[in-house]
């Protein structure tokens, strides 16, 4: 249960955390779109006018500023819920994890929770490593990728280096079928 608490203390100061920056975020935005008179700042672009100083502004969309605004709302919301729901096991003094490991939770159907940490724990490593496999697989794609279309422009390169100097090689010779001299054979092939 010593283990179980220090979780719930991590997880609850977690979530205080998030609320704190989920208000941090909230409360600027709100401001600003005050401040500016329903503009909103973010991507907006503009040019100084060299008559007055001023600065003309296009202003971008309000959705950018909405969206951090909902985003902070949001996220307030739920850790605000998330704090108030883990004070509760934590005053109760119950984890749902530990409620639901090694009880039968349902007798008639023959659940067996007995391995539920275990199975959980290796499903979350599970997913996190695949995650991070897909993610080094998409990585190395992308070196793949950009081999070849380095390897792609240097055939490229040399070819139109290859047509420059058969360019000049013909030039070349054209200039001496000019001096009166007779080309051999050899030397245009």
């Amino acid at each position: 249960m010593a283990l179980s608490n220090l979780t719930l203390l991590s997880q609850i100061a977690g979530y205080v955390i998030a609320l704190i920056l989920s208000v941090c975020m909230t409360v600027p935005l709100s401001m600003h779109q005050d401040e500016f008179r329903g503009h909103c700042l973010l991507f907006s672009t503009g040019i100084w006018q060299e008559d007055d100083g001023q600065f003309s502004v296009d202003w971008a969309s309000q959705a950018y500023c909405n969206y951090g605004i909902f985003v902070g709302v949001t996220l307030f919301v739920t850790s605000a819920i998330q704090i108030y729901r883990l004070s509760m096991f934590m005053y109760k003094g119950i984890d749902r994890c530990e409620v639901a490991a090694g009880k039968a939770i349902d007798k008639k159907d023959h659940i067996d929770t007995t391995g539920f940490h275990i199975e959980m724990g290796t499903a979350q490593f599970g997913a996190w490593a695949s995650w991070a496999c897909w993610v080094g697989l998409a990585v190395l794609a992308l070196l793949k990728m950009c081999r070849y279309h380095q390897i792609e422009n240097m055939r490229v390169s040399m070819f139109r280096e290859r047509q420059r100097l058969v360019n000049e090689n013909a030039a070349t010779l054209d200039r001496t079928d000019d001096n009166g001299s007779k080309p051999s054979t050899l030397s245009r092939a």
